[in-house]
């Protein structure tokens, strides 16, 4: 049941109305469980199974090592739940829905849990926290802290929360069906095939997965964000327009911010030496977290080579933060973008081989020929482009949609809506993220 689905269409309105009707807060809560639970289901029975075992074990270990003297049986729990990881990434033949996500959840649950900072909470809230479908196939990863709070009251869902929720929605689907998925179309052949196409050709899958890749999970986020708010919670963000960002490091606080905390919190930080006086542990330290984050999107070498890629340009960022060079910072984004592109083809491609007759080809003959896929896609690429440019307008166009239910805002959404379907694709395309 993906969110670009029929399907989601009639159930999301449904369970809100649902839990609109609904008073006590408790069976709120109960009822919204159920509904994460159908919705994991519709997927595979066998994926809701495997999320409640995940959310019993990971509730009982978090509760009985409270006990700061219990850390052998947070280590086994951190363990059983990478192991379980680790076995559906790589061996088995399908992978639980949301597995990579909630695996975060519970074991950050089972660490703050160990060090007493976590929220208590029964069984109940802990379940819809790991479960809640707005947020289980693709994140963001949320923190106990920023969640469980929520649940102690019933919320009031406002007309503003209604309205913020239909922009999010419209806006991330326009983002995915429109964008992400014509680009797809474009690019997927010639990454399936790299050493047949020209160099033009790879230039546009190069920097066309690049905004695919941000499109379609971003657009994912959005809807989430949106769906959540309809039931009167709130995500935290998880994209701030993160191809604006002038050096590695600011590009990793700003794409996927919330499993860039979770790796800077509970890797990062727990890899020893990092407060000596020597700043090669440190080094080390980010180029071994961005290897686990590659890892983490799947076990093959382009993922471990994007992670230590991105690992060797925040340590020589580091690195270089004592040299003092001034230039406009139009020009460092620039060069940030050209480094992001370049790690994204190690992301994409299915196999180093691959990545070798990717960069052969760039430096081969030119061609210029398109076919009509392609110069959609190129029409995308730009309008993605322009958007960048006039990001200081749209860092204010939020505030004024989500100020009132203004007729001219609900005319744009409905072109907006009107355009996601006219240039929407037959058939379904999975969000990319669903198979991380």
């Amino acid at each position: 049941m993906s969110f670009d689905s029929f399907p989601f269409a009639v159930f999301l309105p449904v369970v809100w109305a649902a839990s609109l009707l609904i008073r006590p807060n408790s069976a709120r809560k109960l009822a919204l469980l159920m509904a994460s639970y159908l919705f994991c289901a519709a997927w595979s029975p066998g994926h809701a199974l495997m999320l409640l075992g995940f959310t019993l074990a990971s509730f009982w270990i978090a509760r009985s090592v409270r006990d700061q003297r219990r850390r052998a049986l947070l280590m086994t729990g951190i363990a059983g739940a990478l192991a379980a990881l680790i076995y559906f990434k790589q061996w088995a033949s399908t992978l639980p829905i949301g597995i990579s996500y909630y695996t975060l959840q519970a074991i950050a649950f089972m660490v703050e849990s160990h060090r007493g900072g976590v929220v208590r909470s029964g069984l109940l809230d802990y379940s819809l926290y790991m479960a809640f479908f707005p947020r289980l196939t693709a994140g963001p990863i949320v923190r106990a802290d920023e969640f469980l709070p929520q649940l102690r009251e019933r919320p009031q869902v406002t007309s503003t929360d209604v309205w913020e929720a239909l922009v999010l929605i419209c806006f991330g689907l326009f983002k995915k069906l429109v964008i992400a998925d014509n680009i797809g179309l474009a690019v997927n052949p010639i990454y399936a095939s790299p050493a047949d196409a020209g160099t033009a050709r790879l230039l546009l899958a190069a920097y066309g997965f690049a905004v695919q890749i941000y499109c379609d999970f971003s657009g994912y986020t959005d809807i989430a964000l949106g769906a959540t708010r309809l039931f009167g919670y709130r995500l935290p963000e998880n994209f701030q327009w993160p191809y604006l960002a002038s050096n590695p490091a600011e590009f990793w606080r700003r794409w996927h911010i919330s499993l860039s905390n979770w790796l800077r919190d509970y890797v990062y930080f727990s890899l020893p030496g990092l407060r000596s006086k020597s700043r090669v542990p440190a080094y080390f330290g980010l180029v071994a977290t961005m290897l686990v984050c590659g890892l983490w999107h799947g076990v093959s070498w382009t993922f471990a080579a994007w992670g230590l890629y991105h690992g060797a340009l925040l340590a020589v960022y580091r690195a270089m933060q004592s040299v003092r060079i001034r230039w406009p910072r139009v020009i460092s984004i620039l060069i940030m973008q050209q480094l992001a592109v370049l790690g994204w083809i190690l992301f994409r491609a299915e196999s180093l081989a691959a990545v070798t007759a990717f960069f052969s080809g760039l430096a081969g003959a030119n061609s210029m020929t398109f076919g009509e896929a392609e110069w959609l896609a190129i029409w995308c690429i730009v309008v993605v482009a322009a958007a960048h440019v006039l990001e200081p307008w749209f860092s204010t166009l939020p505030t004024v949609m989500f100020r009132s239910w203004d007729p001219w805002m609900l005319l744009l959404l409905l072109g907006v809506a009107l355009v996601t379907v006219a240039f929407s694709l037959p058939q379904q395309q999975m969000f990319l993220y669903f198979k991380f």
